[in-house]
């Protein structure tokens, strides 16, 4: 089976580790958080059940659930989308939630600003999305949310690519 570790968040003496995990031989890999402790000993591992990634993770202050954005796999079509989920230090998924635009669409950062418009929705989540796949067969739309821990959003932003663009 092939499993991946691609980013370490530190809790304290402990760490949650973001992945891929295939659950059996010739299967999909699936986005994975694993805990290890300070020795690197494994604590758990909690994958999804479709195929998909994580892309980003931060701790949430104090209680030390980490919030994580990602998508499913594969992206290349307009089945991608976007993924978000909170969890709890002993591997309980409080929740898993999926944004789905018309095409494909994704999540790939998530941040926490320490002095916040709105204290109530201290996220901010960037990622992209093919809108409107007439104008542009390989460009994506940059997107941006400001959500709360609860995976609700405050606002959204959409920045249109009508042509090649860096961001």
């Amino acid at each position: 089976m092939n499993n991946s570790f691609s980013k370490v968040i530190a809790d304290g003496s402990e760490y949650y580790v973001l992945g891929l995990d295939q659950l059996t031989a010739g299967s999909f890999l699936s986005a994975s958080i694993t805990r290890l402790a300070v020795d690197g000993s494994l604590l758990w591992t909690r994958s999804l059940d479709i195929t998909s990634q994580w892309n980003d993770a931060i701790r949430i202050q104090p209680s030390g659930d980490l919030l994580v954005v990602g998508h499913s796999t594969p992206l290349n079509n307009s089945l991608g989308k976007s993924i978000m989920g909170r969890i709890d230090a002993s591997g309980n998924f409080a929740w898993v939630k999926e944004y789905d635009a018309p095409e494909r669409d994704y999540f790939l950062k998530i941040i926490e600003n320490p002095i916040p418009h709105n204290p109530a929705f201290p996220y901010y989540v960037l990622g992209g999305q093919k809108k409107f796949p007439g104008l542009s067969g390989t460009w994506d739309d940059v997107v941006l949310l400001n959500m709360n821990a609860n995976g609700n959003f405050n606002w959204n932003e959409f920045m249109l690519a009508l042509m090649m663009m860096n961001f």
